[in-house]
């Protein structure tokens, strides 16, 4: 929530959010899909150079954005600007998601057009927030109800990506044709920490950090890594190592980031906080046997007794490989701090964009994470 340093940041994006939403640009107007586009000038005119366009994630997210900061609003009891200021902002970003999900588009990483597990996930995060702000502002209900039947069709295209005969989530497909690359991808990492919801407990359906195909997934992605930085090399088979987008990576040769490498911790301790707060113990099935099978050899299908022996010293291995991951980012950060975008497969320079924006954004959360900050719920 907006403190009285931040709130001066969240409120000088609310404008500029409104005005490029008007600006026509190569996805179309602001009525014919140009809310997909990606990039803007600083200026705010319309870039027109190549890119990967639309990206359809981009209206999802500054709702799910907005939303925070008109939930906050609401109780400030400023209710007059949210229905003034940021509902028509909402309504348009929203209707677009609903009437457009289901449109290929390009992934977070603006390389491959299909349909992307980020972005079918934070689509749907999205229309559920929208439709519980839309009631409690008494929007009519034909709003409500159009949104509540796409949300229902992105949640179950969501299961889609679920890959039981190879157990792993397969980030990015070309509807009719399959996987796009091997499908093993950050992107379902991330996806995962930025759909967190610490109400929804372990949820397998909306993939949550402490779910069994989200842990599952996780140890496939990483281990996809092990063997093709040299800098991993030597490394146990069950140690923390450095991760990157996806195995296939040619970017600037294809190296660590040390974003990816953060979200693998912050998933962990996502998941340790939820088994905390739950007291339910740590359930292994098994389809998320091969990830607790890195800590304990002998592990079977079973649920762990929260406070019992097993369930600490499980807990505290776990916490211990997720450190790990922080850990390898750190061995890699220059002694100034500064976080770039990559680090080299081969000795851990950095490399690539200098001072990344979403590098810093992704240690702050995963420091949260770690210190059990609570999270919203959606």
């Amino acid at each position: 929530m907006p403190t009285t340093e931040t709130l001066p940041i969240t409120q000088r994006f609310n404008s500029p959010s409104a005005r490029i939403q008007q600006v026509s640009n190569p996805s179309g107007t602001v009525s014919t899909g140009g809310l997909g586009e990606p990039k803007f000038l600083i200026s705010e005119a319309a870039f027109t150079g190549g890119w990967g366009r639309p990206q359809r994630d981009g209206p999802a997210l500054r709702a799910t954005t907005l939303i925070k900061y008109a939930n906050w609003l609401i109780s400030q009891s400023n209710t007059t600007y949210v229905t003034g200021t940021l509902w028509p902002i909402l309504l348009l970003d929203l209707n677009y998601v609903s009437n457009n999900w289901n449109n290929t588009g390009f992934d977070l990483w603006e390389e491959v057009n299909g349909a992307s597990f980020f972005t079918t996930a934070v689509q749907h995060r999205a229309l559920r927030e929208g439709i519980t702000l839309a009631k409690a502002l008494n929007d009519p209900a034909s709003t409500v109800s159009a949104w509540t039947t796409q949300a229902d069709k992105l949640y179950c295209f969501l299961q889609s990506y679920w890959s039981a005969s190879s157990g792993f989530i397969v980030a990015n497909v070309n509807p009719g044709s399959g996987a796009i690359r091997s499908g093993k991808d950050a992107n379902t990492v991330l996806t995962s920490i930025h759909t967190f919801d610490p109400a929804a407990g372990c949820d397998s359906k909306t993939f949550q950090p402490c779910s069994d195909k989200a842990l599952a997934n996780l140890k496939v992605y990483v281990d996809s890594f092990r063997s093709i930085y040299a800098i991993n090399s030597g490394k146990a088979s069950n140690a923390a190592v450095a991760t990157g987008r996806y195995q296939e990576d040619s970017y600037y040769n294809g190296n660590p980031w040390y974003l990816t490498t953060f979200s693998v911790a912050e998933q962990l301790y996502r998941a340790i906080q939820v088994w905390d707060t739950l007291g339910k113990g740590i359930n292994v099935t098994s389809t998320s046997l091969a990830f607790f099978q890195q800590f304990n050899s002998s592990a079977t299908v079973t649920t762990i007794p929260a406070g019992s022996a097993s369930y600490t010293s499980l807990k505290a291995s776990i916490k211990t490989f997720a450190d790990g991951f922080a850990l390898v980012a750190a061995q890699y950060t220059p002694s100034t701090g500064a976080l770039a975008e990559q680090y080299l497969r081969s000795t851990g320079a950095p490399t690539s964009a200098s001072d990344l924006t979403w590098s810093y954004a992704a240690a702050l959360t995963m420091f949260d994470a770690r210190a059990n900050v609570a999270s919203e719920s959606w």
